[in-house]
C-alpha cells in the first residue's frame, strides 16, 4: 500500500462509499460520480449535484446539503489516514533496527 499522501484504492474506495446515497436520509440529493472523480463532461448541465472536494481524499465527493454525510466522511477519511501514518511509522521504525 502506497502511504505517501492517500493511496489511490483508498481515495476510489472513499468515492465509492461518498458517492451511495443513503435512502433514510431526508436529504436525499445524488452526487455526480464524474466530479466525484475530476471532470465532469456536463459541468452546469449536470442532472446530478456536484459535491464540495474533500481535503482528505481530494474527491468531489462532500454533499453542500447533507451535513452528516459530510462528516462521516470525513471521519472515515481521518480513521483511514491514521492508520496509514501508523504504518508509515511502524516501517520506519522497523529500518532503524
Amino acid at each position: 500500500m502506497d502511504c505517501v499522501g492517500m493511496p489511490a484504492s483508498v481515495a476510489k474506495a472513499t468515492c465509492a462509499e461518498a458517492l451511495s446515497v443513503d435512502k433514510s436520509s431526508s436529504a436525499m440529493v445524488e452526487l455526480c460520480p464524474y466530479a466525484a472523480h475530476g471532470d465532469c463532461p456536463y459541468a452546469d448541465q449536470c442532472a446530478y449535484v456536484h459535491g464540495d472536494v474533500c481535503d482528505l481524499c481530494h474527491c468531489a465527493v462532500l454533499s453542500p446539503f447533507d451535513l452528516d454525510q459530510r462528516q462521516r466522511h470525513t471521519e472515515v477519511n481521518t480513521v483511514k489516514l491514521l492508520f496509514c501514518m501508523h504504518q508509515i511509522f511502524t516501517i520506519r521504525v522497523e529500518l532503524k533496527k
